[in-house]
C-alpha cells in the first residue's frame, strides 16, 4: 500500500512532451509553460516521437501546437485549438491530473491570445490601456482544447482495476494472517510447552490482551 502513499506529493515527477510547429505564438506558449507548470517539460520535434514516448510512459501527456495556430488567431472571429494526447492506460489519478492541466493551459493561452489581439487592434486607436484590458476580458474564447486519448479504457471499473487488485491482495493477506493466528490459539491447549514454543513463529500478532494483562497482575 505504500505505493499509494504521498502520490500527490510526487506530481513534480510527471512530464509533458510539447511539439511546437508554430514559431510565433507557439514559442510564447512553450516559454510560459516552462515557468508556470510544476511538471517536467520535454520539447520534441516530431509528433510521432512524442506519441512513442507517451505510449512508453516516458511522458504522461503530449501537447501539440499546430503550424497554423497563430494564423487561426489572426482570423476575425476565428478559433485556434491546442491538441492534447493522454495515455488512458495510466492510473486514473494521472489521467485526471493531465485533463485538469490541459484545461488550465488552454485557459491561460486563451487569455494571452485575447489580450494580444485586443492590444494590437485597439492600441493604434489610442484606447487607454485600462480600457483595452476591460475589452479583452469581455471577448469570447479564441483558444480551445482538443483532448484525445490513446489506449482507451472502457468503464470506471476497468480504470480502477489495478488499484483494486493491490487492495484485494493486501486485505486477503491480512485476513489470512488473522485466521492463522486464531487457529493457532484455538489448538494451543492440545500441545505441550515445547511444542508450543516450536509453533510460536507461526503467530503473526501479539497474544490476546487478556493473557498479557493476567501476567502483570
Amino acid at each position: 500500500m505504500t505505493g499509494y502513499d504521498g502520490v500527490t506529493d510526487r506530481t513534480a515527477n510527471l512530464k509533458v512532451a510539447v511539439v511546437n510547429e508554430d514559431q510565433e505564438m507557439g514559442s510564447l506558449v512553450v516559454g510560459s509553460l516552462g515557468r508556470s507548470l510544476p511538471f517536467g517539460i520535454v520539447t520534441v520535434d516530431l509528433p510521432e516521437q512524442a506519441m512513442n514516448m507517451l505510449n512508453d510512459r516516458d511522458v504522461q501527456m503530449v501537447l501539440h501546437i499546430p503550424p497554423d495556430f497563430s494564423s487561426q488567431l489572426q482570423v476575425p472571429g476565428g478559433q485556434a485549438s491546442l491538441k492534447y494526447w493522454i495515455n488512458e492506460s495510466n492510473p486514473f489519478m494521472i489521467k485526471s491530473i493531465m485533463q485538469s492541466v490541459a484545461s488550465q493551459v488552454t485557459a491561460a493561452v486563451d487569455k494571452q491570445a485575447i489580450a494580444a489581439g485586443a492590444e494590437a487592434i485597439l492600441t493604434p486607436m489610442n484606447v487607454p490601456a485600462d480600457r483595452v484590458k476591460e475589452i479583452a476580458a469581455a471577448l469570447s474564447e479564441r483558444v480551445v482544447s482538443d483532448i484525445r486519448f490513446t489506449n482507451p479504457v472502457q468503464g470506471m471499473a476497468n480504470q480502477m482495476l489495478p488499484m483494486m487488485m493491490v487492495l484485494a491482495s493486501y486485505v486477503g493477506s491480512m485476513i489470512m494472517a488473522m485466521n492463522i493466528q486464531q487457529s493457532s490459539q484455538a489448538i494451543g491447549s492440545a500441545f505441550t510447552a515445547w511444542q508450543n514454543s516450536a509453533r510460536a513463529p507461526l503467530s503473526t500478532s501479539y497474544p490476546p490482551l487478556s493473557s498479557r494483562c493476567s501476567r502483570h497482575r
